[in-house]
């Protein structure tokens, strides 16, 4: 469902050929990078890098997208690091003095964490595709709201 509900987002929202999606983020330690012998193990430690649902690059910006389906707010801590990881990825040095736009892409609508998120310089894109509701109907309702959704952030 995740996969479904990000594609068909970028599609919409971006020209082709501008996104990836699952993309690997960060530079593996030198101390790490040391102790490999061979290339196939240099490209294994990407295992342990950041994986960030989608990257847009655009002429003017990157877009960094992490997209959920259920209430997972803590994702907006991971796009704070896939920003940072970002500017350390080699294979994207070519855009690193580009601004980065962080997105969050939700099917949830909670007003505090919007807020939260805005603070964070996160920009949450609310996106309810018709076939979505079937999907989030099969979770409960408390499971379909984050906790605090409407607490007042003071």
């Amino acid at each position: 469902m995740h996969e479904q509900y990000l594609l068909e987002w970028l599609m919409k929202n971006y020209p082709a050929g501008t996104w990836r999606t699952n993309v690997r983020l960060g530079a593996v330690s030198k101390e790490l990078l040391e102790r490999t012998v061979t290339p196939e193990e240099r490209r294994a430690l990407k295992l342990w890098t950041f994986q960030a649902d989608a990257v847009v690059l655009l002429p003017d910006k990157v877009v960094i997208v992490e997209a959920l389906v259920r209430p997972e707010w803590w994702k907006m801590l991971q796009l704070e690091e896939y920003e940072r990881a970002f500017k350390n990825t080699p294979e994207f040095k070519e855009h690193w003095d580009k601004p980065i736009e962080k997105v969050l892409l939700t099917t949830i609508d909670s007003p505090y964490h919007r807020a939260m998120a805005h603070e964070k310089g996160i920009r949450v894109v609310l996106y309810q595709p018709p076939w979505i509701v079937p999907y989030m109907q099969r979770y409960g309702i408390r499971r379909r709201r984050p906790p605090g959704a409407y607490v007042e952030r003071g």
